[in-house]
């Protein structure tokens, strides 16, 4: 029974630890803990976009950080997107940039860009 429960005891453990996530992308490269975007060590759900816009700017200095060089030519779709100056608004930064896992481009549902989501 002994060996039983000290089997289960490492078991649970090693798959608590499968399971744990670190911070990711750039804000690992920034020494960040969990805490710093989840405010707390052992986050249950993704930080708020007032979390993200807290660090990163409003959304419209986002827009303006990432217009398209020389300005927008709407003549030229692959100089003309810009993901933070979208039709779709303010579209919640964990739609497209996912910490833990590869960041997608929702645009790219209807669209085709040529550009990598951080």
């Amino acid at each position: 029974m002994k060996n039983c429960l000290i089997f289960l005891t490492l078991f649970l453990m090693a798959a608590s630890a499968a399971q744990a996530m670190n911070v990711g992308g750039a804000h690992a490269d920034l020494d960040f803990s969990c805490a710093d975007c989840h405010h707390q060590d052992e986050p249950e759900k993704a930080p708020s976009m007032k979390d993200c816009l807290a660090c990163h700017g409003t959304y419209e200095e986002l827009a303006e950080l990432t217009k398209p060089e020389g300005g927008p030519d709407p003549t030229d779709p692959d100089t003309f997107a810009n993901p933070h100056h979208s039709h779709m608004g303010p579209v919640p930064c964990m739609e497209c940039h996912k910490t833990h896992q590869k960041s997608v481009l929702i645009c790219e549902d209807c669209h085709n860009f040529d550009m990598q989501p951080k």
